[in-house]
């Protein structure tokens, strides 16, 4: 059985791939911190997976964990834009030096090769849109460098170490056991929680941004495509729904699933965040036979059912 490790597998894409992972049977380990993730995420899976609690800035740990792993996929990380301009040294600490770990402990231990989730935030503020991987990277917030740097990481370990590697930048990614209650929570399960309950989303700006949001079972299949191909090395493939949607847009959809017309609350933007954001996924298409199967109307109107059942549950998001 192919055995298949997932750094950050309790936290919100990671818990969905494992599952899918184990639906595949995969031998899956799962090693997490549990700062930003939960064990409540693996709640369908815990019986069949092997759980670690421990960090990827450990090295010794990893090492350790590593051996005789097939592959690694390698979502452990720090992910919030304004968290990192205000707390740099965290994310530079997690994300950089965390990746670098994640890779050494697999070249050590001859891991097949490494899937690093990345991100579409390094490309910043680019007036050519939709957004092509041969782009020139310009990122814009310390989030953005940290996971731009884990890309030349992944790039140098495969040139220079034989490591395979592959880098799936993703856009906006939303569904359930997405974090509701940070302060930099993501758009959509933040705007459904607070319109559930008659209160306005609070958007930055005026709402006329643009975000490339996909669900989160797209994101999944992307990863099972990945691990069916051998084939890659170094490459960065973009993973998104390829169509730009503003924020009033996405409040527009909201109310519409809601029956409700609440209006949005507007302030001002903080810096680093991005005005126009969505990807060209043409290359995703033609390697890997990506197709984004579950559009934003399907995946908002399931984020609302599971938001609507936990608060019922009166659990913690």
């Amino acid at each position: 059985m192919v055995k298949i490790i997932v750094t950050g597998g309790a936290g919100f894409i990671g818990s969905h791939v494992v599952e899918e992972l184990v639906k595949n049977k995969y031998e899956v380990k799962v090693i997490d911190n549990l700062s930003n993730g939960s064990l409540n995420n693996l709640g369908n899976v815990k019986d069949k997976i092997e759980f670690v609690k421990s960090d990827i800035t450990d090295m010794e740990s990893l090492n350790k964990e590593f051996r005789d792993a097939d592959f690694v996929l390698h979502y452990a990380a720090l992910k919030y834009i304004l968290e990192s301009i205000e707390n740099p040294v965290d994310y530079h600490n997690v994300n950089i030096n965390g990746t670098y770990n994640v890779l050494e402990a697999s070249r050590r231990n001859k891991i097949k090769g490494v899937l690093f989730a990345g991100s579409s935030v390094v490309y910043g503020e680019n007036p050519v849109l939709p957004l092509k991987e041969n782009f020139v990277p310009m990122p814009k917030s310390t989030y953005a460098v940290t996971k731009l740097f884990g890309e030349y990481y992944c790039r140098l370990f495969s040139e220079n170490y034989g490591l395979r590697t592959v880098i799936l930048r993703y856009s906006n990614v939303f569904g359930p056991r997405q974090d509701i209650n940070s302060e930099y929570a993501a758009a959509v399960p933040k705007f459904i929680s607070r319109m559930i309950k008659d209160e306005s989303p609070i958007i930055w700006g005026e709402g006329i941004k643009t975000r490339d949001f996909v669900y989160v079972k797209n994101i999944v299949d992307a990863n099972i495509n990945i691990l069916k191909n051998d084939k890659f090395n170094g490459e960065i493939i973009n993973i998104g729904s390829g169509v730009p949607t503003n924020i009033n847009e996405l409040v527009a959809i909201i109310n519409h699933f809601l029956n409700k017309n609440i209006k949005a609350k507007y302030v001002l933007p903080f810096e680093g965040d991005l005005k126009h954001n969505y990807l060209d996924v043409s290359k995703a298409n033609d390697l890997i036979g990506y197709t984004q199967l579950y559009d934003l109307n399907y995946g908002i109107n399931e984020t609302i059912e599971w938001i609507k059942e936990k608060q019922k549950q009166k659990i913690t998001l």
